[in-house]
C-alpha cells in the first residue's frame, strides 16, 4: 500500500473553509446519487488522511463530504464540486472538466527528449494520489553512488522532501481554468523539469524572496503537512 501523507483534521478543515466561490467550488458532476458519490470518490483514503475512523454507514460518509464542502445537495441528489473531484477522484477521467488535470510523468533515456523510457498519466485525485506520485517519481530518479568509509550506498540526486514540495507546488499553483492541460513531470538523466498550466503569480526570478502565494489556497494546505 501507499504511504499516506499525514495531516490533521484542523488543516483539512481550514483548507476546505478557505477561499471565495471559484472554479473549485462549482459542480464537476451534477445530480448524482449517494451511491455514485461513494463510487466516484476515494472516501476511504480521505478518512485515512483525516485520521478518522470510517463511518459505519453511507450517511456518515456523505455528511462529512458535505461538511467539508466537497459535495453539495441538489434537487435530484448531490453535486460533486470541482474541489472534491480534484482532490478525491478515484479516476479523474470520470469527470469531464478535470480529466486532463491528472499529473503526467515522462522519463527520458538521456539528457534530451530523443528517447522516451516511460510515459504515464495518473488517475487519482491529488490528495488521494499524492503519496503514490511522490513515490513513483522518487523511484525513477537517477542515483549517485556514495562511498562512506567502506560502505557503498546509493543516494537520490534530489531528496524526497524537495520532490514533495516541487510536486505539491505544481499541483497547487496551476491555473485550474485551463482545462485542457495538467501538471507535467519530465525526468532526464541529468535533471527534473516540472511544468504546469498558467502564468505564475510571482515572477520566477523572484520566487526565492517572495512569500508563498497561491491561486488555490483551498488546495494548498492539503498538499503539505
Amino acid at each position: 500500500g501507499e504511504e499516506l501523507v499525514p495531516m490533521s483534521e484542523d488543516q483539512l478543515r481550514k483548507i476546505f473553509a478557505e477561499g471565495q466561490p471559484s472554479w473549485l467550488e462549482n459542480p464537476a458532476l451534477k445530480d448524482i446519487s449517494a451511491q455514485d458519490v461513494v463510487q466516484l470518490l476515494d472516501t476511504q483514503t480521505f478518512f485515512d488522511l483525516l485520521r478518522l475512523p470510517y463511518p459505519t454507514d453511507q450517511a456518515g460518509v456523505l455528511a462529512r463530504l458535505l461538511d467539508e464542502r466537497l459535495i453539495e445537495r441538489s434537487a435530484a441528489g448531490f453535486h460533486i464540486l470541482h474541489i472534491g473531484a480534484v482532490l478525491l477522484a478515484k479516476n479523474m477521467r470520470q469527470f469531464p472538466d478535470i480529466s486532463r488535470k491528472a499529473a503526467r510523468v515522462i522519463v527520458y533515456a538521456g539528457e534530451s527528449k530523443m528517447q522516451t523510457v516511460s510515459d504515464i498519466t495518473g488517475e487519482k485525485g491529488y490528495a488521494v494520489g499524492f503519496a503514490g506520485l511522490v513515490q513513483y517519481v522518487m523511484g525513477k530518479l537517477p542515483q549517485n553512488e556514495v562511498i562512506e568509509g567502506a560502505i557503498r550506498r546509493e543516494v537520490k540526486l534530489l531528496p524526497e522532501v524537495v520532490v514533495r514540495e516541487l510536486l505539491a507546488n505544481a499541483l497547487i499553483h496551476q491555473d485550474m481554468t485551463i482545462t485542457g492541460a495538467g501538471p507535467l513531470v519530465e525526468m532526464f538523466a541529468d535533471r527534473l523539469e516540472i511544468t504546469n498550466p498558467g502564468q505564475p503569480l510571482v515572477q520566477p526570478e523572484r520566487f526565492l524572496d517572495f512569500p508563498p502565494r497561491s491561486r488555490n489556497e483551498a488546495l494548498a494546505a492539503l498538499m503539505r503537512r
